[in-house]
């Protein structure tokens, strides 16, 4: 009989401490997120969105931010603390980066430091923006899928080159 004491002790701090380590989500509780990023109908196949959180009446501290990459498919999965888990409940604001090659003002093809003044590959890829500041809220019930639909930019040069 006195062997049993220790076994049912560790028994009992490995069962609560898996117990609560589910319960407790801690100050910022993150849900799936994941969504979809379209441009004229056809899905947008690189970059990254983020999920800002925004903070609330009389909060201080918001959170981190969630990322996801854009697969080819047009789709993405946000991550906060880990690998695809989501990000952190309440509203947020959305931002686009797009790929290497797209985060330029020269959008009409030419790159002025190239010779001749010719097109080169990384000017010719349209620049993508969101058309308004986008806020989403995360839900903590539910499901948290979310369509980005992405504009080309329109370019700051007259056509006369002025």
């Amino acid at each position: 009989m006195g062997n049993k004491g220790p076994s049912r002790w560790y028994k009992f701090v490995i069962i609560a401490t898996l117990g609560l380590a589910g319960c407790d989500e801690g100050k910022f509780p993150v849900r799936p997120a994941s969504g979809s990023v379209v441009s004229e109908g056809q899905p947008v196949t690189s970059g990254s969105i983020t999920f800002t959180p925004l903070g609330g009446q009389n909060k201080s501290e918001t959170g981190k931010a969630a990322t996801g990459a854009i697969g080819p498919d047009g789709n993405f999965k946000l991550s906060t603390f880990g690998r695809f888990d989501g990000a952190i409940v309440g509203k947020h604001r959305v931002q686009y980066t797009g790929s290497e090659g797209e985060d330029t003002d020269d959008s009409d093809g030419e790159d002025e430091d190239a010779p001749d003044n010719k097109p080169t590959a990384k000017s010719n890829k349209p620049i993508l923006i969101l058309d308004e500041d986008l806020i989403f809220e995360v839900n903590s019930s539910g499901s948290n899928i979310f369509k980005i639909e992405l504009t080309k930019k329109k370019n700051r040069r007259s056509r006369d080159g002025s």
